[in-house]
């Protein structure tokens, strides 16, 4: 046999060989989620699932996202002062948007079986934690709305908050 065709033989042994077994590391992920599968089921094939009938931590969601997708929802901003008090910071349009939420997916999805990044029911891609914030601030003075950029940690609330100036 010529050469290159042991070499291609063997490269092609090893390529199935891969395609079997996987990527290194991904055969202990995969025995953790059999793990965790197989937990589950032995659970709720003991207990079986939860007697739900009301679903109202869904229906609250449900008027959050809805609340969110109002376009003439006013509501009040603060901040948290050093000493723990609220500071008032403003009226707002709206719910604010954490800083790194994007249009696009945030990662490419791999071809190696890695998981696709999923879409919020309003169309954006929300990120696990951040502290900075958008916000649609309403100027006082003329009530037209801007949008700002706010660092440190902020409570948006329909309802007036007792609160002090943030020049005091």
């Amino acid at each position: 046999m010529e050469t290159s065709k042991k070499i291609a033989l063997g490269a092609a042994g090893i390529a199935a060989l891969f395609l079997l077994t996987g990527c290194p590391g991904q055969s202990a992920n995969r025995d953790q989620a059999a793990d965790a599968n197989k937990a589950g089921n032995a659970a709720q094939a003991k207990w079986g699932d939860p007697n739900l009938t009301n679903y109202g931590e869904y229906q609250l969601l449900k008027e959050v996202y809805e609340l969110r997708d109002r376009s003439n929802l006013v509501m009040n901003a603060y901040l948290q002062g050093n000493d723990g008090t609220l500071r008032c910071f403003g009226k707002v349009e709206g719910y604010g948007i954490p800083y790194s939420t994007q249009l696009t997916p945030p990662e490419a999805p791999t071809a190696a079986g890695g998981q696709d990044p999923i879409r919020e029911p309003n169309a954006l891609f929300m990120p696990d934690s951040a502290e900075a914030t958008w916000i649609r601030l309403v100027d006082p003075a003329t009530g037209k709305s801007q949008v700002v950029y706010v660092e440190p940690r902020i409570i948006v609330s329909p309802v007036a908050l007792p609160c002090k100036p943030l020049d005091e």
